[in-house]
């Protein structure tokens, strides 16, 4: 496997695109593992510019309820509580941490597995809950779809420009090098 962040969100989605079984919601649950939680790791050294956006100014930000986000960064007792901004970034991270520690709650309708709600508590094992979303089936599936896509278009942008880059740095080495072969007197300078 070449790539492999790139091929298994690739994989990923298309498990989640294909899938048509009775287990959807519990099949959703486990590709969204994939398709938040690998993005959002794999991107901390170099995110996609979309990530450091606020959520209000992302105008195709897929639908779900907020019930809470207070994203906090620190807890100090003398100057208190300092907060995240509330962009795309901090909300996956703080999305990430929720299901990392099984902060998961099934909504059920009509006896059925409709939904989940992620929560977050900052920091870990304390009562203070900084996140807490709601998704319907429908609405999880969209917003894992979306980071997806836009992990792979980023992925996909960030790998033409480093190719790019290689074969520009490659074509330069050649250059010096034969540059100093001729320099050196090695190679005719007609050539």
């Amino acid at each position: 496997m070449k790539n492999f962040e790139i091929e298994f969100v690739k994989r990923t989605k298309e498990l989640l695109l294909q899938y048509d079984g009775s287990r959807d919601m519990s099949i959703l649950i486990n590709c969204t593992l994939g398709l938040i939680i690998l993005p959002y790791e794999a991107t901390q050294e170099s995110p996609p510019p979309l990530w450091d956006t606020e959520l209000d100014k992302i105008t195709n930000l897929p639908s779900f309820r907020l019930e809470t986000f207070k994203p906090i960064e620190h807890i100090k007792k003398k100057s208190g509580v300092k907060y995240h901004p509330k962009t795309l970034a901090v909300l996956l991270e703080k999305i990430r941490h929720g299901l990392a520690h099984q902060h998961i709650e099934p909504v059920n309708e009509n006896a059925k597995f409709a939904g989940v709600i992620i929560k977050n508590y900052f920091p870990p094992n304390s009562c203070n809950i900084d996140l807490e979303v709601r998704f319907n089936q429908q609405e999880l599936k969209e917003f894992a779809l979306f980071i997806a896509d836009e992990y792979l278009k980023n992925r996909t942008q960030a790998n033409a420009r480093n190719q790019t880059q290689r074969e520009m740095g490659l074509y330069n080495q050649e250059f010096c090098s034969q540059r100093k072969d001729i320099d050196d007197g090695n190679i005719p300078k007609n050539t």
